[in-house]
């Protein structure tokens, strides 16, 4: 069985947390209602970012590549991210995008829409 070890609160207005991914630096990523919001883990700090895009949709996948890369869906559009939450680029295919998202070998990202389309992107 597995062994309890914290929770913290993501202070997130709206109640909204989607989903984590633990970066290489061994912080975690939450998406939450506004963008993401960095845990600590050794100190249990939060830290939210700024807010990402127009709107108040939430954020919905994360994925970090093993560059640090951190790739969030938001309704329609991708954010890249570095590991201090600096947006890199954007991109935003048209419908609302999939619930998932997966990095291959080669670092590109991998994520479908409402569509019924598979997208790769990788940073320019």
């Amino acid at each position: 069985s597995g062994k309890f070890a914290w929770v913290v609160d993501l202070q997130d207005p709206r109640g909204l947390a989607n989903g984590a991914a633990v970066g290489p630096d061994g912080l975690v990523y939450a998406s939450t209602s506004d963008g993401i919001t960095i845990v600590d883990v050794a100190t249990q700090q939060v830290t939210p970012l700024p807010p990402l895009g127009a709107g108040p949709a939430s954020t919905r996948s994360t994925v970090i590549g093993a560059d640090g890369m951190v790739y969030v869906s938001k309704l329609d559009t991708v954010y890249a991210l570095d590991p201090m939450g600096n947006e890199i680029f954007s991109f935003t295919p048209g419908p609302v995008l999939g619930s998932s998202f997966a990095i291959g070998k080669n670092g590109w990202l991998y994520f479908t829409d409402t569509a019924s389309s598979v997208y790769a992107v990788h940073d320019p």
